[in-house]
């Protein structure tokens, strides 16, 4: 759904700030929990001993999982050992 459709900017700018601050926290919120269940249904691709790759603040990364948490994923790759988000790996 588009939200254009249902909030217009002049509807926004009547609401008060209160009101804006409210809406602002159901939509993090919302964001939060679908990043959350994002990352929880991709950390059951991976298994112990797969080959991945990311891209961290080092650039692009390969590694073996070592150990599939809840969310994430801890890869062992030439720089150590890391604790990544599942939705930002993929198979090599």
């Amino acid at each position: 759904m588009n939200v254009m459709q249902t909030l217009t900017v002049n509807q926004l700018n009547a609401l008060s700030v209160q009101d804006l601050l409210r809406l602002n926290k159901l939509v993090v919120s919302i964001v939060k929990e679908k990043q959350r269940m994002d990352n929880r249904t991709a950390t059951f691709e991976f298994n112990v001993g797969d080959a991945v790759k990311y891209t961290g603040k080092f650039g692009p990364t390969s590694g073996k999982v070592v150990d599939v948490k809840r969310t994430k994923v801890v890869v062992q790759s030439n720089l150590g050992r890391y604790l990544v988000p599942a939705s930002m790996l993929s198979k090599a």
